[in-house]
């Protein structure tokens, strides 16, 4: 067999090496996928309902990013949370904006408050969504407000994620989110959960 000559081998070589650069490194993740609805009082006093689609992903690693659609209702409608960083990142692809929140000062903040919700917060049992076992809580909040949520548990990938979320006002409007539907092993690029370079970063 004859051998291939040297400036094949090495076009193979440089075509091989571009052809990997090219290719963005992909990642297996959690894909969930939520409606919400949104009930609320225009300047009339009517009833107004919204209804709004949002997905997000969950890395390996706990990083998760929310998609928000259709985009235009919300200024900010991609959030990406880096647990390990302790950061918050929140993107206007219209604007090509990004306000990435360091969030150590408010962790205590948010901590506090967890605490003050368990007081407060009443068990509303186990539920299952989507197959997934979830427990739900109801929470009072001195303002009027009410509050109604649900944590689950992937038991394949371990991720945990809230699953449901239910707030009435004291002005009677309300905000819904439920879990319709969970894609594991969802490819996706691992640029998803990252800034992309073209914006312009707002830290705060």
């Amino acid at each position: 067999m004859k051998a291939l000559p040297a400036y094949m081998v090495t076009l193979a070589l440089v075509l091989g090496a571009a052809l990997a650069l090219a290719t963005p490194p992909e990642l297996k993740v959690l894909r969930l996928d939520f409606v919400v609805i949104r009930e609320h009082k225009n300047q009339q006093g009517q009833l107004v309902r919204e209804v709004m689609e949002r997905t997000r992903f969950i890395a390996p690693d706990g990083r998760y990013r929310t998609h928000t659609e259709p985009a235009e209702k919300m200024t900010y409608p991609v959030q990406i949370v880096d647990p390990r960083r302790d950061v918050s990142i929140l993107l206007n692809p219209s604007q090509n904006v990004a306000i990435r929140t360091w969030q150590a000062r408010s962790k205590r903040m948010l901590e506090a408050e967890q605490q003050d919700t368990k007081r407060q917060g009443d068990p509303l049992g186990p539920r299952i969504m989507q197959g997934l076992d979830c427990n739900a809580f109801r929470v009072s909040h001195p303002n009027g407000r009410t509050t109604e949520f649900a944590y689950c548990r992937d038991p394949v990938s371990g991720a945990k994620f809230q699953g449901s979320f239910f707030a009435r006002l004291p002005d009677g409007s309300n905000w819904r989110e439920e879990l319709q539907r969970v894609t594991r092993d969802y490819t996706v690029d691992k640029t998803l959960f990252e800034i992309p370079a073209h914006f312009r970063i707002i830290d705060q």
